[in-house]
């Protein structure tokens, strides 16, 4: 028994195998710290022989393929970046919630990343993680792995990518944790009033207690605040996308 594999086939699949890897390394959920480097190299080499087909322009000598495989394990790497952070941020919004409403407990082990992050911000990045793939969002970030090929990333287009979506990241917390710095700035306030108009009632004692049953209240009135937040990062996957193919 004779298999015969055409050497253009063979490139193809490796040059498919290292964009994927790069992919996987970096993106969640396959980057998790429970997902195995076996589990990782083989669902990058079953991604790669999915996305050979897509890989048209080979190298003709070997310091070319050398080349392009690392052209095309940076490419993927790059999209699994930008797929991290539309992922990571209903866990940074539950983050700064916790951290400027006060209510700041003892960080909790996620069983998934191995790793502690506060209580707000794994409750909001586990909501997260089921509009994620309740939506369907997890298609969309593969259509995006398998369109950016490395034949259409572009170079002047990554930095823009690469900022636009830290600062989506950044500012998406920051618009879900702005009600509640405004209620504990009210309530500083109010305390302030009361210390110098009615003293006896030594507003400063029950403050702490007042703020963290403020933002307790604020984290549940944000909540209808993270499907269009979760709309933004899959947009921001979306226009990664066309500004890496363009």
């Amino acid at each position: 028994m004779q298999i015969s594999l055409q050497l253009g086939s063979v490139l193809a699949f490796l040059i498919a195998t290292a964009h994927a890897l790069g992919f996987v390394v970096i993106a969640a959920p396959f980057a998790l710290a429970t997902v195995p480097r076996t589990a990782q190299l083989a669902l990058a080499v079953g991604m790669g022989m999915a996305g050979a087909a897509i890989h048209t322009a080979l190298p003709a000598t070997t310091p070319a393929l050398i080349g392009q495989l690392a052209w095309a394990a940076a490419t993927g790497a790059l999209i699994g970046f930008v797929a991290l952070a539309a992922i990571s941020i209903g866990s940074q919004a539950g983050s700064f919630i916790g951290l400027l409403g006060g209510f700041v407990t003892p960080p909790s082990l996620t069983p998934l990343a191995f790793g502690e992050v506060p209580v707000t911000g794994d409750l909001y990045g586990m909501i997260w993680a089921v509009l994620f793939f309740v939506s369907g969002a997890d298609v969309v970030v593969l259509r995006g792995f398998y369109l950016a090929s490395d034949a259409s990333v572009h170079l002047a287009n990554t930095a823009t990518v690469i900022v636009q979506s830290v600062t989506l990241t950044f500012a998406a917390g920051l618009e879900v944790a702005a009600p509640v710095i405004a209620v504990m700035f009210f309530a500083q306030i109010v305390a302030a009033v009361l210390t110098k108009v009615a003293p006896q009632l030594q507003p400063l004692g029950f403050l702490f207690p007042l703020e963290i049953l403020l933002s307790l209240i604020m984290m549940v009135v944000s909540l209808p605040v993270i499907p269009h937040l979760f709309d933004a990062g899959v947009r921001l996957l979306l226009a990664a996308e066309r500004d890496l193919g363009a």
